[in-house]
């Protein structure tokens, strides 16, 4: 989990930095501009994605935990 995430940030990271290019050789153009702010609310996104899921699954483990306890 962690690691795709990191996996798919390093992607948006070597993309960041073609935008970064880009956006020297387009003198300032407004769609390059956009395109980083893209950039950088997909890393958000990913981010927030595995939070969640690694919430999700604290919550399936403590469930299982609790399950078995009262099983016993």
């Amino acid at each position: 989990l962690i690691q795709d995430a990191l996996k798919q940030i390093s992607i948006l990271e070597n993309d960041y930095e073609s935008l970064k290019t880009d956006l020297t050789e387009s003198g300032d153009d407004n769609r390059v501009i956009y395109a980083m702010i893209s950039n950088f609310q997909n890393r958000i996104d990913i981010l927030q994605n595995t939070v969640e899921q690694i919430e999700h699954i604290k919550q399936i483990k403590k469930s299982s935990t609790e399950t078995s306890k009262s099983i016993i």
